[in-house]
Order: C-alpha cells, then sequence, then structure tokens
C-alpha cells in the first residue's frame, strides 16, 4: 500500500515482511480523519483532503483500485500530482534483504515447510524462487523505479527505535504509538534459522538482487555451514 500525508508533506511506500503493516498503522492518523481510520490489519482505501491511503488485507484482494496493497513506486508517481510526488518526503521500510526474502519465501510457500520436505530441497525450491519469481524483486519496485531508488529514507527492522525518531523528528510527527500487528510466530518457527536456507547462489543471487541495500544500509550475508557449501 502507499500512504500520503499533505499536512505533513510525505509518502510512505510498503514493501514486504519489514514491519510495514504495523508503521502504517501508526502513520494513519497523518493521512486520514478519525472516522476514515481502520482498527487492525484489514481496511478499504482512503482518498481525502487529509491524504491517502491505500487498501490492504482482504479488502485490496476483493477490489484492486488506484490505492492498494504494496503498489509500485511508478504507479504512485502515476497517479499524483507531478508537485506531489517530487516535493513530499518518501520513506520506505527495509530488513536485512538475506533474512527478509526467507521470510517472503516462507509467506509464500508454506507447504516447503512442512515435515514432509527435506532442507535440500526447500533449498532448491528457495534459489529456483529468487531466479524466477517476480516475488523476490517486487520491493525493488516498491521503492525504486527503472532501477533507481526513490527513496529519502528507510526505516530498518534493526534499528526501528532510532530511525522511528529520526522520522518523527524529520516530519514534525510529535509522539507516535507504534503498534506491533502482523507478527506470525509460528510460521517463523517452522522455518527455524532462516539462515540454514542459504547456498552459495542463493546468497550471490540476494547480493545481485539487492546490491544497493548491502552497500547503502551495510547489510552483510549470512556465514554458511559446510553442509551449505554446495549448491
Amino acid at each position: 500500500m502507499v500512504m500520503i500525508s499533505h499536512s505533513h508533506r510525505f509518502i510512505y511506500l510498503k514493501t514486504f515482511k519489514t514491519a510495514s503493516t504495523s508503521t502504517e498503522a501508526a502513520l494513519e492518523r497523518f493521512c486520514a480523519p478519525a472516522e476514515a481510520r481502520a482498527d487492525g490489519v484489514a481496511r478499504d482505501a482512503y482518498d481525502g483532503p487529509e491524504g491517502i491511503i491505500g487498501s490492504r488485507g482482504p479488502a485490496q484482494d476483493a477490489s484492486r483500485g488506484t490505492w492498494h496493497g504494496h503498489m509500485a513506486a511508478a504507479a504512485v508517481r502515476d497517479a499524483l500530482p507531478r508537485a506531489v510526488w517530487e516535493g513530499y518526503f518518501k520513506f520506505t521500510t527495509l530488513r536485512n534483504p538475506f533474512e527478509r526474502l526467507v521470510s517472503h519465501f516462507a509467506m509464500r510457500n508454506r507447504a516447503h515447510f512442512a515435515g514432509r520436505v527435506s532442507q535440500d530441497d526447500r533449498r532448491t525450491a528457495f534459489v529456483d524462487w529468487l531466479d524466477h519469481s517476480p516475488q523476490a524483486t517486487q520491493d525493488l519496485d516498491i521503492y525504486g523505479i527503472d532501477g533507481t531508488p526513490v527513496i529519502d529514507a528507510a526505516i530498518r527492522l534493526e534499528h526501528l527505535t532510532e530511525d522511528r525518531a529520526a522520522l518523527c523528528a524529520r516530519l514534525d510527527l510529535g509522539t507516535v504509538d507504534w503498534p506491533h500487528l502482523r507478527n506470525n510466530p509460528d510460521r517463523w518457527a517452522k522455518v527455524g534459522d532462516w539462515r540454514a536456507l542459504y547456498t552459495p547462489r542463493a546468497l550471490a543471487c540476494v547480493a545481485d538482487l539487492y546490491h544497493w541495500e548491502l552497500a547503502e544500509y551495510g547489510y552483510h550475508a549470512p556465514a554458511l555451514e559446510t553442509s551449505q557449501t554446495t549448491d
């Protein structure tokens, strides 16, 4: 989804598996009047004088209007007046891409984490997903256009407190209540140690796809155990 606040002149671009739903829930009050805010995860889209909030949850699946979940930056740009797109502060939420992509893969491919699937088969499926699924590269289009990032800042999952504080100061948001939404400990428990899913080829795929995040924010690839060093 996307969120836009006219009073505070910001555009929030929502990535996957990065505490993004919690972030948008916290910022709704800057983008819509009280009666248009949602109490929970699912919501319809709002487009009014205060700002814009894209739909999320079942609402976005039922009717993908102009403003919906996880919109690409190019689509947001094309739907806004040029002065808004160019003049507003743009930000997103990020997470170590090596960890985030395992989380995203697990969300999209839950059957691979059933007890009957071997770790070798999971690794094969994961690298195939990285190589061929457009889901693996969705975030690149959410915060970038034609391969170039368009954001002015990011809230990193690993540095939530300080990055949120910096954002609030930059946008003059005052005190913000940050809820904790959409965590699924049972699903993550089935994944186990996310590092175990990597092989040299999988590491190379992520490093190639998300080289900007690695360089800009200092994320590092996990070390591999001996059992992971062959593809």
